[in-house]
């Protein structure tokens, strides 16, 4: 199960895909895990590195060239299965994967194997025209960038050869407020670094690096989803921009934003003992499972015929805590 913030981040990655060019498609082939005999729904969105392989044999996680489901498929067991996978990002650089290169989903998915292959050469990518307000070559993350200093040997260093590029950081979490019983909505805070290089004069640096921030806010504002997968709601706001680093050739502008998620509490609930004829929808009474849908199914027990069954749901109790045992003084 992948985390809130780990998902956001991707889905911004996501958003800003028009300024990235056109993504790369293709089919690869999943299958059920060894052991399992249950068929295993795979949703849309769900993500994949490459592996491929260089000509010496040497095979490696390639986290530059992130894929997506982009159907829901359900694989059943002992059959191969083929599902649409796209590019998060576009660009003629995903071209290069080709059949038969594994992939590696992320998170694993339950019940599939870890590892899947494509089973047709990804095609399609197109590279953002040159005369395009603002191209972007590569969107990728770091964890944190505090000083302007520290952004330059970054962006100088790990982005080189691929500049223009966005790099998304996580910031912090602002202060929840409820948003129903046992929800509560958090703002999350990110930095987008605008990262762009001209050798043309500081006017032309800077013009590149506003229209990157510009382009950047206009993808994002008032955004809530991406593409079919809740982002943000109430929707996204871009609240700042400011410059952080210059050099002789690039400029570093920030772009700040608040995604709001919606976190509902999970308890880990262990019933001390089952009455007779009742089941737990849950096969696993160790699972966690929401507090708010444990419920509990009885059926046919012995001396006692249930018609059409019946369902007794455990939820948290309302009581004032001066309830003094007598209803009618609610």
């Amino acid at each position: 199960m992948i985390g809130q913030t780990k998902l956001i981040r991707r889905l911004i990655m996501a958003s800003l895909r028009p300024l990235t060019g056109v993504r790369a498609s293709a089919t690869a082939t999943v299958n059920v895990a060894t052991g399992h005999t249950e068929d295993v729904k795979l949703p849309k969105n769900c993500f994949a590195y490459p592996i491929p392989e260089s000509a010496a044999g040497v095979a490696d996680i390639d986290d530059q060239r992130l894929l997506r489901t982009t159907t829901e498929q359900i694989v059943n067991p002992g059959v191969a299965s083929t599902v649409n996978v796209t590019s998060v990002l576009g660009g003629t650089r995903f071209n290069s994967l080709k059949a038969g290169e594994r992939l590696l989903w992320d998170p694993p998915l339950l019940g599939l194997e870890t590892h899947s292959v494509l089973a047709t050469d990804m095609s399609g990518g197109v590279d953002p025209p040159t005369e395009h307000q603002a191209p972007v070559h590569d969107v990728t993350s770091f964890e944190e960038i505090t000083s302007a200093e520290l952004a330059q040997d970054l962006f100088q260093g790990r982005l080189q050869g691929r500049i223009p590029s966005v790099v998304i950081s996580w910031d912090r979490s602002d202060e929840s407020e409820r948003k129903g019983r046992n929800a509560l909505g958090t703002p999350e805070r990110w930095n987008l670094f605008c990262v762009t290089e001209n050798h043309q004069g500081e006017m032309a640096r800077r013009d590149d690096g506003l229209n990157l921030a510009d382009a950047v806010r206009d993808v994002l504002a008032d955004r809530r989803t991406v593409d079919g997968a809740p982002f943000s709601d109430p929707p996204c706001t871009v609240f700042g921009r400011f410059r952080l680093a210059a050099t002789e050739s690039s400029l570093v502008y920030v772009v700040q934003l608040d995604t709001v998620t919606v976190a509902k509490r999970i308890d880990l609930r262990v019933p001390e003992q089952v009455p007779p004829g009742w089941v737990p929808d849950a096969a696993d009474l160790t699972a966690f499972s929401d507090w708010d849908t444990t419920r509990y199914t009885l059926g046919t027990t012995d001396g006692l015929a249930i018609v059409d069954g019946a369902v007794y749901n455990q939820v948290q109790g309302d009581f004032n805590e001066d309830f003094n045992n007598d209803f009618d003084s609610l």
